[in-house]
């Protein structure tokens, strides 16, 4: 094979290689977007205790809302959903969760007993039980689509 064949031939290859690579490409995109429906259409539930229960304890994907403004504030990950929203975000503290921070900051709240109670009354959440690579996949997806305020 002369060197011009396999040059065409090394070009086809890639021609080849790109259009199935944009091809997967395209079905992750269209998986996550299915995916982050999902999440956006599960039930809102708050801050409460008998909402505790409904939570699970295995891994996924959550997304934090301020109740009456209907903003988006928050979506993260975790191994343990149940123990990292109420946990951590509700009664946990600025050093554990990314999210208390980040609203200590954007609402000027300064005790952790201040945040406790801005995210108990004014704030709900909604979840997807996945498996941690797909929730960690989902988390990025969502944030670079929706840009909630809080995640920085």
């Amino acid at each position: 094979m002369g060197r011009l064949n396999r040059v065409r031939s090394d070009s086809q290859d890639f021609g080849i290689a790109k259009a199935k690579s944009v091809m997967e490409l395209n079905s992750t995109i269209k998986n996550l977007k299915g995916e982050l429906l999902v999440l956006l259409s599960s039930p809102k539930y708050d801050f409460s205790q008998r909402s505790r229960i409904t939570v699970p304890l295995q891994p996924g994907v959550y997304a934090i809302y301020h109740k009456t403004e209907s903003h988006l504030l928050y979506i993260g990950e975790s191994k343990h959903l149940r123990q990292r929203i109420f946990r951590e975000h509700l009664t946990g503290d600025k050093i554990a969760s990314a999210f208390r921070r980040n609203l200590s900051d954007w609402e000027k709240l300064d005790s952790e007993e201040d945040i406790s109670a801005y995210v108990s009354d004014k704030c709900e959440f909604q979840f997807k039980q996945c498996d941690k690579a797909a929730a960690k996949r989902l988390e990025h997806f969502a944030i670079a689509i929706l840009q909630p305020l809080l995640n920085r």
